[in-house]
């Protein structure tokens, strides 16, 4: 069947697009669906004759077509289809499933984007709807649409036969779904779960720019759906609607040299630019996960020699290109560390150090700007109390945050420029933090490379280099510990906490003494909390429930307190402060203080003894 397909392409192709003519052209005649705004002679013609143009420009520009790149695709084993080992079966419907949403995405960017919606409005500029409308494109965007379509194709290891049946049953699909033909409501309800109707698209050809901005489908219909860019119904009524575009009205628009120079005049077209931000997130976030997705499946390809060979005809401009290189890495998800160990080998520890850091830096800042554009506010409006209450915390720790992650190399460092971004966490900040916190571990994997490469070439001082490089990876290893044993919680002064205290702010007092303590000589913070050290994972469920806002704990002086705040940290907990000076420091300045127990208490939420 494959053979059959691969075999017969061409006479299958002219075959189908002949047969769709001519079915659609007497489903019009025999059952219009809208009357007639011009005549098919003023019409036709012109839509015809783009086609034959770019099918010549293809011809042209494009001598080796989709097909011919899935075929090279599959030797050269490029794409993820190529690598799973799928039945062909599967292989082909995944391709075709994913090559539609590939269409479906280019449809929207063309929209979002003002440049390619000059290209994109030639279509929508057609004064009438009919199946001829879903062959008039501009030529320039024919060809940057067979750009994405090879592209799609060698990302997803698209089979050859999946390649020609997608695009012969979309060239059916655009001339079925601009048809001026009337189907019976109830038939069109069931057609629109498996395909685009006519009914469907019309609305995305309405003069009114927010049912423009809908139904972006050519062929499935599930991703208006999916993305919520589906509209049932235009406003007007299909009979009543106005097809087209409010600044390009006159009959000139359907000549052919007309609709050729129209990307370059004037007038927007009623496009919404409300629409233009969520559309671009959509296309961007597909974009960048295809692109990470693509260099996932060739991240094997990439090691120091392999760098060391591409960057060696660059000359003096190595460096810029190594950190551009180390910079997109970052953003697509390689490894790092493979760039920075190229960067001591190819570079030297000093330099390599400096054009690591730079690129690193540079990739960290970009993928935390793409984050923070793609998804920062809808995490902010969708997270649970859970997940606020974490955010909150990450907020108000702010660099010092940035400072912890870059410090411990155990969090992954591409992963956590992504999270980054969707905290509040202010740009300027985390670029400085990120660039000066990174240098411990850059410096000891910089100078790793830098004595790998020494010790391949045999230099007299290779072991002392090694022995260096093992030294600082064993510092770069014990520096966890070392930044936990000096990282300092946020803390409160005595004073402080008993101005907020008195203003009733959503503050709750922890004391982690025993209970001898709590109810002895120095007392406690009236309406203090008292769990003990000892016992506290025990009654995290009853601290969460009683606990309300910002959680101060507090005990002699300050050493359970942070032993205490490091066991909640681990446990979720977030908005935490540290009471400095502790119970001797609310002595010392003569804060009132309670010595009563459970008896005194009265079981009130803050005033229980556990």
């Amino acid at each position: 069947m494959n053979k059959l397909i691969l075999n017969n392409e061409p006479a299958i192709r002219l075959g189908i697009f002949i047969a769709m003519i001519a079915l659609m052209a007497a489903w019009e005649f025999i059952a219009p669906k809208r009357g007639r705004a011009f005549s098919r002679l003023a019409r036709w013609p012109s839509n015809f004759a783009i086609v034959f143009l770019n099918t010549a420009v293809l011809r042209i520009l494009f001598p080796v077509a989709a097909v011919a790149t899935a075929i090279v695709a599959a030797e050269r084993g490029w794409g993820f289809l190529n690598l799973a080992g799928l039945p062909s079966w599967a292989a082909v419907i995944i391709a075709v499933v994913l090559l539609d949403l590939v269409i479906y995405l280019q449809h929207v960017i063309f929209h979002a984007s003002p440049v390619l919606w000059r290209l994109h409005r030639m279509h929508h500029a057609d004064l009438d709807f009919d199946f001829t409308t879903g062959a008039r494109f501009h030529p320039i965007e024919v060809a940057l649409s067979m750009l994405i379509k090879l592209a799609a194709v060698a990302l997803i290891g698209a089979p050859a036969v999946a390649v020609i049946i997608f695009e012969v049953v979309l060239n059916a699909a655009a001339m079925f779904n601009h048809g001026n033909v009337r189907i019976p409501i109830a038939v069109d309800k069931v057609l629109r779960l498996i395909i685009v109707t006519p009914d469907m698209h019309r609305v995305h050809h309405s003069i009114v720019a927010t049912e423009t901005n809908s139904n972006f489908g050519f062929n499935l219909p599930w991703w208006d759906r999916i993305f919520r860019t589906y509209r049932d119904q235009p406003a007007a009524g299909h009979e009543k609607m106005t097809i087209g575009l409010d600044s390009f009205r006159g009959p000139r628009q359907l000549r052919l040299h007309w609709m050729l120079v129209q990307p370059f005049l004037g007038g927007g077209g009623n496009f919404e630019p409300g629409a233009y931000k969520t559309l671009t997130r959509i296309v961007f976030a597909a974009v960048l996960i295809g692109a990470i997705a693509w260099a996932f499946m060739h991240r094997q390809e990439l090691d120091v020699t392999a760098l060391e060979a591409h960057l060696a005809g660059f000359g003096a401009l190595a460096p810029l290109i190594f950190i551009a290189a180390f910079a997109v890495g970052a953003v697509l998800i390689l490894p790092g560390v493979i760039f920075t160990l190229a960067g001591g080998a190819l570079f030297g520890p000093f330099f390599g150090l400096a054009f690591n850091l730079t690129g690193a830096t540079i990739g960290a800042t970009i993928a935390f700007l793409i984050s923070r554009h793609l998804g920062a506010d809808w995490v902010e409006h969708k997270s649970g109390p859970r997940l606020k209450r974490l955010m909150e915390g990450v907020d108000a720790e702010g660099w010092r945050f940035v400072a912890f992650t870059r410090l411990v190399p155990l969090f992954p460092f591409n992963l956590l420029n992504y999270a980054l971004g969707l905290t509040g966490i202010r740009t300027l900040p985390y670029v400085v933090t990120t660039a000066i916190c990174m240098i411990p571990g850059g410096l000891a994997y910089t100078y790793l490379g830098y004595a790998g490469r020494e010790a391949l070439a045999g230099g007299e001082s290779a072991v002392q280099n090694a022995l260096l490089a093992i030294g600082l990876l064993v510092a770069v290893a014990f520096l966890p510990r070392l930044v936990r044993a000096f990282r300092k919680p946020n803390s409160i002064s005595v004073g402080d906490l008993a101005s907020r205290l008195k203003s009733e702010d959503a503050i709750t007092v922890l004391d982690v003494r025993g209970a001898d303590d709590f109810t002895g000589e120095l007392g406690h913070v009236p309406g203090a909390l008292n769990m003990p050290l000892a016992g506290l994972s025990e009654h995290l469920d009853a601290l969460k429930a009683k606990a309300g806002g910002t959680v101060a704990v507090i005990c002699l002086t300050d050493k359970r307190s942070r032993a205490a705040i490091s066991l909640l940290e681990k446990q979720g907990f977030t908005d935490l402060l540290l009471v400095d000076g502790g119970m001797k420091e609310w002595n010392r300045l003569g804060f009132a203080v309670n010595r009563e127990g459970n008896a005194g208490n009265k079981g009130t939420a803050k005033e229980s003894s556990l």
